[in-house]
């Protein structure tokens, strides 16, 4: 029994361990995007366009949006992300009915933007959400080409259930809390030798 707990106690150092090394030696690139998102004290400018004009669309197009157009019993406790193929110079987040954001994770992949908004308390069971996501540039990038880009998607929340209003551990720390309780699974082996 001392020797499997031992056992245990290298594995979780090990693979915890790896895990923090190369969370905190890979590098991290965070695109210079100007984001605005309710509760957020950034305030865009979106440039104006007059409808009547005629402009190719912009190459500021989102995909990989979560969570998904028309998607139903959402999680309660869920986040909002988008991508785009390029990170655009500003992206302002609508939400009806309002929400609050406690933060934006801007991540840049290759050469897209990646930006995740995360709540900072869960949404209302049984609700239908519209998002709006304003992204673009202050000037148009090309002759005739729009210099926004809007993207307007539903979903809605499902009940409140055991699954819906617990928190998924999204805790930075929690590789060190596995280190650490390897730790002590070694030192309580060792410790039993005595």
């Amino acid at each position: 029994m001392k020797k499997i707990l031992l056992v245990i106690g290298i594995v979780m150092i090990t693979v915890s361990s790896a895990g923090l090394v190369a969370q905190f030696y890979s590098p991290y690139y965070e695109p210079a995007t100007k984001v605005e998102y309710p509760g957020s004290s950034i305030n865009i400018s979106i440039p104006s366009i007059t409808p009547n004009q005629s402009l190719l669309p912009s190459p500021y197009r989102a995909y990989d949006i979560f969570p998904e157009p028309g998607a139903k019993n959402i999680p309660l406790n869920t986040h909002i992300s988008v991508s785009f193929p390029r990170p655009p110079q500003f992206l302002k987040l609508e939400v009806e009915p309002d929400v609050e954001i406690s933060h934006v994770k801007k991540e840049l992949i290759f050469y897209s933007g990646k930006y995740t908004f995360y709540l900072a308390k869960p949404l209302k069971p049984r609700t239908n959400y519209t998002v709006k996501i304003i992204a673009g540039q202050k000037y148009p990038p090309a002759p005739g080409v729009s210099p926004i880009s809007t993207t307007t998607w539903e979903f809605t929340t499902g009940d409140i259930s055991l699954k819906n209003i617990l928190p998924i551990l999204h805790l930075p720390g929690i590789e060190a809390i596995f280190v650490i309780l390897g730790f002590l699974f070694v030192a309580y082996s060792l410790l039993r030798k005595r």
